[in-house]
């Protein structure tokens, strides 16, 4: 077995690289760092190799910035510095390579690599790495959930350049000692496995990395330096990537003495960030993109963000966005040149407001005059300029094309609600979440865009469809859903009743479908140019298109309503807007479910969790025990009391809530109106308990850190 020193820019798969290796029996460091929400499986480093590259780079880097302890993986010393450690340093460093065989990995081993050397022999050095954009986004998002990282400042260009400067110090070393390269791909495909046992003379844990923990993904453009050392890499590893990074135009590069006083991203922060989604079609995002090129907003007032139309994909745009407020759009809108400037126009007169600026989705001049359209413009779905302006409109007017609203509160909410698959119940869910914290719909006119989708009638009732079938998981995840009035008129209504509504026009069923279809795609205006001779029946074959159509609307929803009360086991819609009860006076509730197997998921929840609980008076652990998955109550309560013995000797006191009983979709969903958060458990990774948890809609906490700011948040929008 021959020893490893393990490199490559932090985020880019150095854990799984390392765990690899030590789970088949590599040394990694005596004190490895626990597991953490961005490391489900672990780090596989240790604070001893880590301290001594500390120490080594804090002889180098200059006085400003001033990093703190364990935050120097992020910056970028001097390429020409030399590395000297002194006996205390170099004692270390010969006591760690004694112990063999050993996996050393670190981040900081770009730079500190030659003052190791003595130490090394012939030690196989393996340098792994990933896409630039895909490494840079994963760094942003360390940064703003990892404790010891608060205050760093970090944007997409500043990771970029981490990325970068961190590979070409890399290839400065290459010419002493046996290298490898892996691109992350190969871990993950098992592609990369064979060469990395053939050079260590070992056998590795090829179960250990895990495709599933490729969380972050991205499309940004990056700059042409890093896109070509990106390659050189990849031909390094005998690695064909699946795509090649898009190129950013050259710009300064960052420097060493850029970070900690200046803002994110190193420029003045926009006031508006654009967060465009695009889909497959290249050329229709091309246009969306160059129309927002010939916006009339000042230079520097704005960014523009491109992303998929997923939730994952919008919500990681949302965490890198750096303005005040966000510009939500999709690509098949066309923004008219003044759009950017009427959005913020729009905010800096209502100021500081808890208003949502939606603009026009005008159908475009070359659409006819169809009566779809015209019902679509009716119920505002499109907005023309002639539309009222409104200031008091609710979670239904909610659309997020061409809608501009604070960025701080759509990430309040967590965004996009990857739990609900279709964009009509997302905007919803998001709509709904953000009127929870106050925020109205407003429309104004001057904020113009013309669109240029398809009209298609099956897409219309297919979205009012979806949105229907989720409606009862809506209103379990946001209440207020029920003041609409369209659901107060059924919000005591059960099942059969629905259903005998359904039953009743399903004979007129055909017709109704029958005379939409035929007239969905009219064309009226050409009907009202014909003159005298058809006056009045282009709007009186409109109105037969929408009195058709919501009588399709009508059976529809009562069909889907009546369906999601049988899944959720609900009797009507009013009770799942009423949170679940729990056996507590408590009044901040914090929800886990560990597998009672583990010792490592008890361990940390009555080490870490408990100790912090332990402090606030008035909080309840609530574990959650399902009968159908966990073993049974007599026994979890058994192996929770057995770790409280082992951590806590009596001194930790905290009121502890097992939520036992079998739960249908529908009361559990309201468990989420019941309590503040999750706390997250090393077997987070576990996939039914993951879905489980994250359809609560309340935060998973990562950390006992960000239990204050949870708790904060619950009483604000309360």
């Amino acid at each position: 077995m021959r020893d490893a020193i393990l490199l490559g820019s932090g985020r880019s798969g150095t854990s799984m690289l390392a765990g690899t290796l030590a789970r088949a029996g590599w040394f990694s460091g005596a004190r490895p760092y626990p597991p953490r929400s961005s490391n489900p499986k672990g780090f596989f480093e240790s604070p001893d190799v880590n301290g001594v590259n500390e120490a080594l780079l804090a002889d180098v880097l200059p006085a400003r910035p001033a990093w703190r302890a364990w935050q120097r993986w992020l910056a970028i010393p001097d390429a020409e510095a030399s590395y000297a450690p002194d006996d205390l340093l170099a004692g270390r460093m010969a006591a760690l390579a004694a112990r063999r065989p050993f996996a050393f990995k670190d981040p900081r081993f770009c730079w500190t690599l030659p003052a190791w050397e003595p130490f090394l022999d012939d030690a196989l050095r393996v340098c792994i790495f990933r896409d630039p954009a895909v490494t840079a986004r994963s760094i942003v998002k360390e940064c703003r959930q990892a404790e010891y990282l608060a205050g760093v400042p970090m944007s997409l260009a500043r990771g970029l350049e981490v990325w970068r400067a961190s590979y070409a110090q890399v290839l400065r070393h290459v010419g002493r000692g046996t290298w490898l390269f892996l691109h992350y791909d190969q871990l993950v495909d098992g592609t990369g496995l064979p060469r990395l046992e053939a050079a260590l003379g070992a056998e590795v844990d090829r179960d250990f990395p895990d495709g599933a923990l490729r969380r972050t993904r991205c499309e940004e453009p990056v700059p042409a330096a890093a896109a070509e050392l990106y390659d050189e890499l990849c031909a390094r590893a005998s690695y064909e990537p699946e795509r090649r990074p898009a190129v950013l135009a050259p710009a300064a590069p960052a420097t060493a003495d850029d970070g900690a006083d200046a803002p994110a991203g190193g420029a003045a922060a926009p006031e508006l960030s654009v967060i465009l989604a695009t889909g497959p079609d290249e050329a229709r995002a091309r246009r969306a993109l160059a129309a927002l090129e010939r916006q009339t907003a000042p230079a520097g007032s704005f960014e523009v963000l491109r992303c998929a139309p997923d939730a994952a994909d919008r919500n990681r745009a949302l965490e890198e966005a750096r303005g005040r407020r966000a510009l939500l759009l999709d690509d098949d809108l066309a923004a008219a040149p003044t759009l950017v400037e009427e959005h913020l126009r729009a905010h800096r007169t209502l100021g500081d407001r808890k208003i949502s600026v939606r603009g026009t989705t005008e159908p475009a001049a070359e659409l006819p005059s169809w009566a779809l359209t015209r019902y679509l413009t009716s119920v505002g779905e499109l907005l023309t300029p002639a539309a009222p302006e409104r200031e008091v409109g609710k979670w239904t007017l909610f659309r997020t094309n061409n809608l501009s609203v604070s960025l701080e509160a759509l990430r309040a909410v967590g965004g996009f609600d990857a739990t609900f698959e279709t964009r009509a119940v997302r905007d919803a869910a998001l709509g709904l979440a953000l009127e929870g914290l106050g925020y109205l719909v407003a429309f104004h006119a001057g904020a113009r865009a013309t669109w240029r989708g398809e009209l298609r009638l099956e897409d219309y009732r297919g979205a009012r469809r979806a949105l229907a079938a989720s409606t009862w998981r809506l209103i379990a995840r946001h209440p207020q859903a029920l003041h609409h009035r369209s659901l107060r008129a059924v919000a005591r209504v059960d099942a059969e009743t629905l259903e005998e509504f359904v039953d009743d026009r399903l004979p007129m069923l055909a017709a109704w479908r029958d005379c939409a279809e035929a007239l969905a795609h009219l064309d009226l205006y050409a009907i009202d140019s014909e003159g005298r001779e058809t006056d009045g029946a282009a709007a009186e074959l409109e109105n037969r298109f929408a009195t058709a159509l919501r009588e399709l609307d009508a059976v529809t929803w009562r069909a889907e309503l009546a369906a999601g009360l049988r899944a959720s086991g609900a009797s009507c819609l009013a009770e799942l807007g009423l949170p679940w009860h729990l056996e507590t006076g408590a009044r901040r509730r914090w929800l886990a479910w560990p597998r009672y197997d583990s010792a490592l998921d008890l361990d940390v929840l009555m080490t870490d969790w408990t100790d912090a609980l332990a402090r606030d008076a008035d909080a309840c652990l609530c574990l959650r025990c399902d009968p159908r998955i966990d073993p049974p109550l007599a026994e979890a309560q058994a192996a929770v009391e057995a770790a409280y013995a082992r951590h806590q000797d009596g001194e930790a006191s905290l009121e502890v809530l097992f939520v036992a009983e079998p739960l249908a979709p529908g009361p559990w969903l309201r468990l989420g109106q019941s309590i503040d958060g999750v706390l997250r458990l090393p077997s987070g990774a576990d996939g039914d308990r993951a879905d489980a948890l994250a359809a609560l809609g309340v935060p998973v906490l990562g950390s006992p850190a960000e239990l204050p700011a949870a708790a904060g948040a619950r009483v604000a929008s309360a």
